[in-house]
């Protein structure tokens, strides 16, 4: 059997090229997903591996490890679906530096209130246009 070093690094390999039944075969084995501080999300990030990231973090692998160094691989190497996928699952979007913060704004869920204020601003713009309509047939 391949020694414990061996698997994490036969994982990771798997991880940094997107292999994801290959890091499915080397967890069967024994290998640590969260070995070496949780550098397979990074690298799968960073390569912009969605599929794997999703599958890491299934696996438990913490999005924040390393102050959300994944996200920011992900970013740094625009990576869209993939900082879109680990904002979704909780990374945090204010460790981004803020020329990156400002290119994936649209990626961040709105809030309640956000939601709320647009919808009140759409029915706002339809009841003034309704009665805009109302004037100008009579």
């Amino acid at each position: 059997m391949p020694s414990q070093t061996k698997l994490d690094n036969h994982m990771i390999m798997a991880a940094v090229q997107g292999k994801d039944d290959d890091l499915r075969e080397q967890v069967r084995m024994g290998a640590n997903p969260r070995a070496y501080k949780d550098v397979a999300l990074q690298a799968a990030a960073g390569k912009g591996y969605t599929s794997t990231v999703l599958l890491l973090l299934e696996m438990g692998l913490d999005i924040h490890a390393q102050e959300d160094e994944a996200l920011k691989c992900a970013a740094k190497n625009d990576h869209e679906e993939t900082v879109g996928v680990l904002i979704l699952h909780g990374a945090n979007f204010a460790a981004l530096p803020e020329d990156q913060q400002e290119k994936y704004r649209h990626l961040v869920p709105k809030t309640r209130e956000e939601l709320r204020a647009e919808q009140n601003t759409a029915v706002r713009v339809r009841q003034t246009s309704l009665r805009n309509f109302i004037r100008h047939r009579r």
